[in-house]
């Protein structure tokens, strides 16, 4: 079976893609690996980066899949969306960080880590205070 994948965003993909491809970001690849299994994938985006970036992924895992050219690009039917954006103000203005990380060992090393330390000096008038840090671990 051949299967058209766009791995760019979703919202990258709403506003333009190849007509009946579907879209797999590239971050949710490894979530999709037993779906893609025995199939003829075709990948692309927007550069060839992430596309190629999947496709080495993808053959890793024993999966065929090839990056469509440029050229073969043209040469597909695309569709077009709009995406209607408003202004929404939100009060209070403030976020929740989530962060995935591979061990626990990994997320508390990160907050050592010099690039961290500097940009959480920034961040708090930004972050919601959470009243605890909450780890939980996700079995693949």
């Amino acid at each position: 079976m051949k299967l058209i994948v766009d791995v760019r965003t979703r919202e990258e993909y709403v506003k333009n893609h190849i007509k009946g491809a579907i879209n797999i970001p590239l971050y949710d690849l490894d979530f999709y690996t037993d779906f893609l299994k025995d199939k003829e994938i075709f990948l692309y985006c927007d550069s060839g980066k992430r596309s190629k970036a999947a496709a080495e992924k993808l053959r890793d895992k024993g999966i065929n899949a090839k990056v469509l050219s440029s050229e073969e690009l043209k040469n597909h039917e695309w569709e077009r969306k709009s995406i209607i954006c408003t202004e929404i103000e939100f009060k209070p203005t403030k976020y929740i960080l989530m962060t995935f990380w591979e061990s626990k060992e990994a997320h508390e090393k990160s907050h050592k880590h010099p690039i961290f330390v500097e940009a959480f000096k920034e961040m708090p008038q930004y972050l919601a205070k959470m009243p605890y840090e909450e780890f939980y671990e996700i079995i693949k």
